[in-house]
């Protein structure tokens, strides 16, 4: 195989401007799902515990890692998951080795903003009083997905029959020989 694209959203845009993206997503995000499921008719009071707020909060980003790995887990491809030491707090890493085919990288890729942005929308329509807990699992999420949807991008505009392979800090897209000319 020969690489046809070799992309770093982080060193593409930067890790600061990365930030300023994702978290301008998640604020924009958080009030336009709080304005649209608050809209739709509940009128009674909004109950607030901070422990289930910040348990929700600390909860979303393991899911978000583990959300990534799952689809590969279901296709019978290997992921890892394992813990790092960070600046300020473990990390957890979501690693999978080798290559994979494209459509189902794509998948894993967004995972984790499709199954938590469904799970945030149903449990709203069910718990109508609980809008503020799932607005902000909502938006943390999605600025934790901004660098997957931009990653998503580069991806699908790559050959249909291609492969995709992880790297530390990059992300590499393959095609088979005969699919060079």
């Amino acid at each position: 195989m020969n690489c046809w694209k070799t992309f770093n959203i982080f060193k593409q845009l930067g890790t600061t401007r990365l930030m300023v993206v994702s978290l301008g997503g998640a604020m924009s995000f958080y009030i336009l799902f709080y304005l649209l499921m608050t809209v739709n008719g509940y009128n009674g009071p909004f109950r607030f515990n901070m422990l289930l707020f910040l348990g929700s909060i600390i909860l979303v980003l393991p899911l978000h890692k583990l959300l990534h790995c799952l689809p590969a887990w279901l296709s019978g491809h290997e992921a890892r998951v394992y813990f790092e030491k960070g600046q300020w707090m473990p990390r957890m890493q979501c690693v999978i080795p080798g290559a994979m085919p494209k459509k189902r990288y794509m998948s894993v890729t967004l995972a984790p903003f499709v199954i938590l942005s469904l799970f945030s929308l149903g449990m709203t329509f069910t718990f109508p009083e609980e809008v503020h807990y799932l607005s902000a699992i909502g938006s943390l999420n999605f600025g934790m997905s901004v660098a997957d949807i931009l990653y998503f991008a580069h991806i699908v505009r790559a050959p249909a029959q291609s492969w995709v392979e992880e790297g530390p800090g990059h992300c590499r897209i393959l095609i088979k020989n005969h699919e060079i000319a």
